[in-house]
């Protein structure tokens, strides 16, 4: 059931990440969360 929604998805978000501004933006936001994740496995560790 899912499956549809899925396809629509990715045919609308597809062109969109072919722009560079777009897979710059996304790099970015996969940077800034694994530093977070980074940052927050090193709090755990300490607490």
């Amino acid at each position: 059931m899912i499956t549809p929604v899925v396809i629509i998805f990715c045919w609308i978000v597809e062109p969109w990440t072919r722009c560079p501004y777009v897979q710059f933006w996304l790099r970015s936001l996969l940077a800034e969360a694994e530093a977070f994740g980074h940052a927050s496995r090193t709090l755990h560790r300490v607490a």
